[in-house]
């Protein structure tokens, strides 16, 4: 009987990285509630969402938060 061995790839690697980037990243969204937010409230711009969920942090921060959304295809 021949035993097969399987090796990790460094795709199979970043893809459970990446993964856990992209739960962290939607898992914020929900706490913030930023689906419901917009359901409820339509279209807005970045800066609308940023006031609308009381956020500090600098604008690069959001659009990087909105962009990392939109490529998951959540936005």
């Amino acid at each position: 009987m021949e035993t097969t061995t399987i090796q990790p790839t460094p795709a199979a690697i970043l893809q459970m990285g990446t993964g856990f980037w992209a739960r962290k990243v939607l898992l914020t969204a929900v706490n913030f509630q930023l689906f419901t937010k917009l359901a409820t409230h339509g279209s807005m711009s970045a800066k609308a969402i940023k006031n609308i969920l009381g956020l500090k942090y600098s604008d690069r921060n959001l659009y990087d938060f909105l962009d990392y959304l939109t490529g998951l295809s959540f936005l």
